[in-house]
């Protein structure tokens, strides 16, 4: 199929690709970042694809399946480093609740920890850290630690607020 035939593939089924990857469950900007990557991937195998309508959906469902996976894995991740509060039992709702509470409560620090925690919840270690933001070791786990000690300010007041306030 030449190019123009993605291009207009493109226009026309972005849109709905992100409707269904919406319909399968997933929150509209996961959605849109999976259909994103199911069609830069079509794009790149375009001329193979035969049945690309199906194929962009199930490589999206998959990315939004491990994107997902990754996020409940950071906020796991930040729960039994004791960053965030455990949830009740394994309650998915409460998963999601700890994940909405930790990206509020990573939008409050300063962007170089930000982006420390955030490679962090993925799982990476300090060295992998400093080496993919060009940062010595050191200077990673001091923001490591930083970030630490503001979460955990934030999270103490977040909690007294909220008892303050009756809930």
């Amino acid at each position: 199929m030449p190019c123009e035939d993605f291009d207009e593939f493109f226009l026309d089924d972005f849109p709905r690709l992100i409707g269904f990857v919406c319909s399968l469950g997933f929150p509209p900007a996961l959605a849109e970042d999976a259909a994103a990557e199911a069609m830069y991937k079509a794009r790149e195998r375009w001329d193979r694809l035969e049945q690309p309508r199906p194929w962009v959906r199930t490589t999206a469902k998959h990315h939004a399946q491990r994107q997902l996976i990754r996020d409940i894995d950071g906020v796991r991740r930040a729960v039994q480093g004791g960053w965030l509060p455990s949830p009740e039992g394994h309650n998915p709702m409460g998963l999601v609740e700890a994940q909405l509470l930790r990206d509020e409560l990573l939008g409050e620090l300063p962007d170089r920890q930000r982006e420390v925690m955030a490679w962090t919840f993925d799982g990476f270690e300090p060295a992998e850290i400093a080496q993919q933001m060009n940062e010595s070791p050191e200077t990673v786990r001091s923001n490591l630690r930083h970030a630490r000690e503001k979460l955990k300010q934030l999270y103490r007041t977040q909690l007294g607020t909220a008892r303050e306030g009756g809930v």
